[in-house]
């Protein structure tokens, strides 16, 4: 029992990895299983071979005033795409028709392995997936569909443990080709929309909602040193600018380096710097950033040590109403990884406080590179954090690290023409009052001290600026 249950945990974590649970399989020693005592059970989805056996439980189900449909999957996938599962066809034809691969979202959740023997009720014996759904055990046993999505139950022999078979393997039709391409396009289009219109804006004044301005109109490029992340390693002599990215990245492309942390000091500017490649990759500007199919920009104050990447895309970026499935934009990023870039800003203000990689969430696990291990992530962090986040159990070398440093003094001027743009005599004022204090100077190389600073210039508050 403890090898079949390892065979279809091992199948399960081949086929959808997300939806294992600790208790998502449980064995069953008599026909049904949980199946006939799931209030929760929806539907039984059936191929031609297991209609009688899902009609079995429906049956007990019905005595329980616990009824639900029955639907034939051979019916309907004949008829969208061709797609058998197992008909009264030769054992040949059926073989092929199950290498065939089905629309995105039944590729990934339905899928059921060609079965060995036909029979009419399900098997006494068995492991089964047990996903808050009703499920049957046996090598014919109906599909069994709830309320949180579509499950199936298949025992692999025990000496097939982690070797699922190969007609499981999606081909390559064009059509599913296709239809992944349009999540990708879809969400591509969300993202970009996001970027240029709610995420373009940069606060200003956090007490005041309405005090924003584009980011294009007052983004100021920021100073950073980059070292790649190994002892041996000293950071650049060289600093840099923060728009170019070309060189902050330069270890990416084609390499083992997809990994990357922004570290600095409180009010530095980490966050804008974040929002500006996002805004960039979405208007287009940057060579770098164009081989970059998808672009999430996630804020890690949201976030606790178990959360889902999926999910908190569609929290924080896509909504509900978007259009896209998760499990199909999951597959996309899973088929596109290389092509797909991950910004999670704020690691530091997580709101989980002490990790427990045991734990750990999807977002967690592709730092590690345990989960999504080829896409890019830039995670950015004050240094009071960058111990822990350089831990074994999540960035681990080879990574880049990429210091930011703040405004020069050419910085600071244009920064503040930039936010006095409609009273350039009050920019030019300040200018000078920095200029001859040393303190009000190195204040000026944190963005969000000088931010300060041009809000008091604003309201004319002149002695809130005394060296």
């Amino acid at each position: 029992m403890d090898a079949r249950i390892a065979s279809v945990r091992d199948f399960i974590h081949y086929i959808k990895p997300r939806i294992l649970q600790s208790d998502s399989i449980v064995p069953i020693t008599d026909p049904y299983g949980p199946s006939v005592v799931d209030p929760d059970m929806r539907c039984i989805v059936v191929s031609e071979e297991t209609k009688k056996g899902g009609d079995a439980v429906n049956r007990v189900r019905q005595e329980k005033h616990m009824a639900v449909d029955v639907v034939n999957v051979y019916a309907r996938w004949t008829s969208i795409c061709g797609w058998v599962v197992q008909s009264t066809m030769g054992r040949a034809q059926s073989k092929a028709a199950c290498q065939t691969a089905v629309p995105t979202m039944m590729q990934q959740e339905a899928q059921v392995p060609t079965p060995s023997a036909a029979t009419d009720s399900p098997q006494r014996t068995g492991a089964i997936v047990n996903i808050h759904v009703g499920t049957v055990s046996g090598s014919h046993c109906p599909i069994i569909a709830g309320s949180s999505g579509v499950s199936f139950t298949h025992s692999l022999p025990s000496d097939a443990a982690g070797v699922p078979p190969q007609s499981l393997r999606p081909d390559q039709d064009p059509t599913v080709g296709d239809l992944n391409q349009e999540v990708g396009n879809k969400t591509r289009d969300i993202l970009r929309t996001c970027y240029k219109t709610t995420g373009s804006y940069v606060q200003l004044n956090p007490g005041v909602p309405d005090d924003q301005r584009p980011i294009v109109g007052i983004y100021t490029k920021l100073r950073v040193r980059t070292k790649k992340g190994t002892l041996e390693e000293e950071y650049s002599e060289e600093t840099v600018y923060s728009t170019e990215y070309e060189k902050i990245l330069k270890d990416w492309p084609e390499t083992e380096f997809n990994r990357a942390i922004l570290f600095g000091i409180g009010g530095v500017g980490k966050s804008t710097i974040f929002d500006k490649i996002a805004y960039d990759w979405a208007d287009e500007v940057c060579e770098i950033l164009k081989r970059f199919k998808l672009v999430f920009l996630l804020k890690m104050c949201a976030l606790f040590q178990e959360s889902d990447l999926v999910d908190s895309i569609f929290d924080q970026l896509l909504g509900v109403k978007s259009g896209v499935a998760k499990d199909e934009l999951d597959q996309y990023i899973q088929d596109n990884s290389n092509k797909v870039l991950i910004l999670l800003d704020g690691f530091d203000e997580m709101r989980t406080k002490t990790l427990d990689a045991a734990s750990f969430g999807f977002i967690l696990k592709a730092l590690n590179r345990t989960e999504y291990r080829k896409c890019y992530m830039f995670v950015s962090t004050r240094p009071s954090h960058l111990e822990t986040l350089m831990s074994k159990s999540l960035v681990q070398n080879p990574c880049t690290h990429v210091e930011v440093l703040g405004f020069t003094k050419e910085d600071v001027n244009e920064y503040i023409l930039k936010f006095c743009y409609k009273d350039p005599d009050s920019g030019n004022a300040l200018i000078q009052k920095i200029a001859k204090s040393n303190t009000l100077s190195d204040f000026a190389t944190n963005p969000m001290l000088l931010l300060l600073m041009c809000q008091k210039s604003r309201c004319h508050n002149w002695h809130a600026l005394k060296p």
